[in-house]
């Protein structure tokens, strides 16, 4: 891979966003994919983290120098959560997780950047009271992001642009500085609530 930015490593549920996202990106994003297991295997907490371990040993087979960036879209997200928190646990610094429209929100002392569609059924600002304050609790080093589109419609046109600008912004505003720690408990732990308080 070639490029002049520092690696990216993204999590979604097929080739067609993936090539849509490299595509956005240009050719001076080193990008490398990983299959979220969307409608592939059982969503669960434990197959979230075994798929995680498998992602994570992708990850380092790679040989990147450097923090990583980790994101995903969607249950992607998740996984690119997941990975991120066991290679931190590693000592392979992650330097920024990107979460676009996550399915969950989940405990990370990580640096995060949350890009939600305003529109989106999975948006956690529209589904939880005081979602902001939910958020700042579990993600303490989080930012938000979002940008008008709905569920499905993020990997082509303005959307895609707009929320790829976003991408690259946050993680040069963060590239070059030392990422976060994270409790080891929250490699395991979910947040849920009924959508609405």
């Amino acid at each position: 891979m070639s490029g002049s930015r520092p690696p990216l490593i993204w999590s979604c549920q097929g080739y067609a966003p993936f090539a849509a996202l490299a595509a956005a990106l240009g050719p001076d994003q080193p990008l490398y994919g990983l299959r979220s297991g969307h409608m592939v295997v059982k969503p669960g907490a434990k197959t979230h983290l075994h798929l995680a371990a498998m992602c994570a040993e992708e990850v380092l087979s790679l040989g990147l120098s450097g923090p990583l960036f980790l994101g995903g879209n969607c249950q992607g997200a998740l996984l690119a959560q997941k990975t991120a928190q066991l290679l931190t646990a590693a000592e392979h610094p992650v330097a920024l997780l990107i979460c676009l429209n996550p399915l969950q929100i989940t405990p990370y002392g990580g640096r995060a950047a949350f890009i939600l569609g305003r529109h989106d059924v999975t948006n956690p600002l529209s589904r939880f009271h005081d979602a902001e304050a939910l958020l700042r609790a579990n993600l303490p080093q989080c930012t938000i992001d979002t940008i008008p589109s709905e569920h499905g419609k993020l990997f082509n046109g303005k959307i895609l642009e707009l929320w790829t600008d976003i991408l690259r912004r946050r993680m040069d505003a963060v590239t070059g500085t030392s990422p976060g720690v994270f409790p080891l408990w929250s490699l395991s732990a979910e947040i849920t609530a009924p959508a609405r308080w």
